[in-house]
């Protein structure tokens, strides 16, 4: 690819917005590129294919590295835009996309509902040409976000556009396209930003759309990007005797409301009650992995976690102790603390527990620590718990002592880490950080 020539490819659906654009584009300042300036062409494609097909015959037809996709509906472009761009590219990192407003991506793909969203979004409303701006987070220069607006868009590799998603879903698809190639989708953040561009078309950020439309198109991204949205989380159990506590753990499991999970098994029993117990369910689900390892000698829980966490192939990990059991809200609600983390500093979301006799029934409460703290239990998160400590300036940590199947983590953790006492030093070492929630979403058998 040529790493001097700048390519703007348009899709033209409207004469008139598209000869506005063209007298913007007149505006832009020409940056330089290895000490001269940039060859900058416009690709403009027309057709009834659709957006993706015409931004992918643009991509095929021009031999430039850079490659700027700009919606008609733009009605004013910042003469700076392309050294915007190609200063943003220079950013450390792997780069593959700039756009200029983003966010996080919840586990449901509903973008606009997104806890987190940064960048700079300006709109010209279309009777009185007022401008209106909304800002996201800031920060010192740029941000990685999982889910972006298409309005416009830069590339530096040519990755092929989805052409089987709805128009409102093509651009976080294509932030999960690079994703999986390993580069970043980044967009500006810092304060004294200067405004990129004013469009004439609200964003499907903030636009009113019909809700059964958007939902066919969230559902059919879905389809196609539900394992990166919702990225598979391995539950362990390592077992030990006690067939029907084992019973009732796996259950559990299976009762989970995330749809991505696999359910790993490692039975370090004396005999095989417990395989005997769990057949007709080992039988009848396909993401169920049974271990039989027997009582070996010298070796104790703390191995078959170990083995389990060598087995498994989640990005994410819940251990789940034989005698426990975790409500069916639990993974979902704790990946959700995830899916907001960008920046991937939190290594594990913790909760309180129930604690609950041989029958089922709750006795009451347990905070992370273990104290007891009531005999009732929110049935929806109220939101995360302060942190306790603070390691260095930009990582706070929260001792996570307690119960190891109140937790789900980052798989990279280490059986060790993930036992009965988590130590602040085991996280913090990474650089990473830990939340808890202040609802109960897993039952401690007392027996």
């Amino acid at each position: 690819m040529d790493e001097e020539k700048i390519a703007i490819i348009i899709y033209r659906q409207e004469d008139a917005s598209y000869q506005r654009l063209m007298e913007q584009l007149a505006t832009l300042e020409i940056p330089e590129i290895h000490g001269r300036p940039a060859e900058v062409e416009v690709v403009t494609m027309e057709g009834d294919g659709g957006r993706a097909a015409a931004y992918n015959a643009g991509m095929r037809q021009s031999s430039a590295r850079c490659k700027v996709y700009l919606d008609t509906a733009v009605a004013w472009l910042n003469p700076r835009l392309l050294k915007m761009i190609l200063e943003i590219f220079q950013w450390p990192g792997h780069v593959g996309m700039v756009g200029f407003f983003g966010s996080s991506l919840p586990l449901d793909g509903d973008f606009r509902h997104a806890r987190r969203k940064f960048g700079h979004f300006a709109w010209a409303e279309p009777q009185s040409g007022n401008v209106q701006q909304t800002h996201g987070e800031s920060g010192i220069f740029c941000q990685r976000v999982q889910a972006v607006d298409g309005t416009c868009l830069a590339t530096c590799e040519d990755v092929p556009w989805d052409e089987e998603v709805d128009e409102c879903f093509l651009a976080t698809a294509h932030v999960l396209a690079l994703q999986a190639r390993q580069l970043d989708t980044v967009v500006p953040v810092a304060r004294e930003q200067m405004l990129p561009f004013v469009t004439m078309r609200l964003s499907p950020y903030f636009a009113e759309m019909d809700e059964a439309v958007f939902e066919r198109a969230r559902q059919g991204f879905l389809a196609r990007y539900a394992a990166q949205v919702q990225p598979l989380v391995s539950i362990l159990i390592p077992a030990y005797n006690e067939p029907s506590f084992c019973r009732e753990a796996l259950e559990s499991a299976l009762q989970q409301e995330y749809g991505n999970i696999e359910i790993l098994i490692g039975d370090d029993s004396t005999d095989m009650r417990v395989r005997k117990a769990l057949q007709p369910l080992l039988d009848q689900k396909e993401n169920i992995q049974y271990f039989y390892r027997g009582n070996l000698p010298g070796e104790g829980a703390s191995a078959n976690m170990q083995f389990l966490l060598n087995e498994c192939h989640g990005a994410f990990v819940n251990l789940l102790f034989h005698d426990d059991v975790i409500y069916p809200s639990k993974i979902a609600k704790m990946m959700a603390y995830f899916a907001e983390d960008i920046d991937e500093e939190i290594a594990f979301v913790t909760s309180k527990r129930d604690v609950i006799d041989t029958e089922g029934r709750v006795q009451g409460t347990m905070d992370s620590y273990g104290w007891r703290i009531g005999r009732s239990r929110e049935d929806t998160c109220a939101g995360i718990c302060s942190s306790i400590g603070t390691i260095s300036s930009a990582s706070r940590v929260l001792s996570c002592s307690g119960r190891p199947s109140c937790a789900a983590g980052r798989r990279m953790m280490s059986a060790s880490s993930m036992g009965i006492r988590m130590s602040r030093w085991e996280i913090s070492r990474h650089g990473w950080s830990s939340c808890g929630m202040v609802m109960s979403v897993f039952s401690w058998a007392k027996h």
